[in-house]
């Protein structure tokens, strides 16, 4: 269930070899999307916004329109099941808006689809959280504690979420890891990497999560009790 709303509302349905090189951006939309001149809405890649960071998203948007020319680069745009494109970036003055747009706390990244993150993206979201800027300084407000997702799991199932709390153990069954979060692994909130994807976490040492506080991002899903299977290391940090 997880993957097909993934699906939905991320990755790219339907190829249309468009090219939106050159297309400004002229404004935000109410639901976040960005306004091209041609009239085209367009979002881009991997880039969450909660909702509690969409007023100083679109504020800051707003705020480099007219200042640099803002414009989509994309080679070939896709769209979701709601008719917007899907883009890979922006630029402003050369740079990349995503790269700002995570390092001054207003987004997070979350790339299921291209399994090797640039580092670069990994860094500005570090930054970000390393100053405790943005929706980095409101984690009560946009962060789920491992109490309240276990609590109220049904109004999280199939929803994205950042889950905060500190592992209790961490163990290796049927080739999966799974990292869990209080005694009863039955009941408490539990991560999952599938023996598939242990390859991404190459170099990271899991077994030392034990006793850490970590943020988790991902997709809820019911798993004897609420899960989330993450697929590279940008899912989850220590904070």
């Amino acid at each position: 269930m997880k993957n097909i709303l993934f699906n939905i509302l991320f990755l790219c349905l339907f190829m249309n070899n468009i090219s939106y090189a050159g297309y400004n951006v002229i404004g935000v939309s109410k639901n976040g999307l960005l306004q091209l001149d041609d009239g085209t809405n367009v979002k881009i890649k991997n880039m969450y916004v909660p909702s509690e960071m969409h007023k100083e998203y679109s504020s800051y948007i707003n705020s480099i329109i007219g200042s640099d020319s803002v414009e989509a680069v994309v080679v070939d745009a896709s769209k979701d099941l709601y008719n917007n494109s899907i883009v890979d970036d922006i630029k402003a003055g050369g740079g990349s808006v995503y790269k700002k747009l995570l390092s001054g706390g207003y987004v997070l990244n979350y790339n299921i689809e291209d399994i090797a993150v640039d580092k670069e993206i990994v860094e500005a979201e570090n930054n970000a959280r390393n100053l405790q800027i943005g929706l980095w300084s409101r984690d009560k407000q946009i962060f789920l504690s491992r109490a309240e997702i276990e609590t109220n799991t049904k109004n999280h199932v199939n929803k994205f979420k950042v889950v905060k709390g500190r592992v209790k153990r961490v163990k290796l069954v049927k080739n999966n890891m799974y990292i869990n979060f209080a005694d009863d692994w039955k009941t408490d909130f539990t991560v999952k990497i599938a023996k598939e994807n242990l390859g991404n976490f190459a170099g990271y040492q899991i077994e030392d999560l034990v006793n850490k506080e970590v943020i988790v991002k991902g997709w809820v899903e019911y798993y004897y009790g609420p899960a989330i299977e993450v697929y590279n290391q940008s899912h989850i940090n220590i904070l």
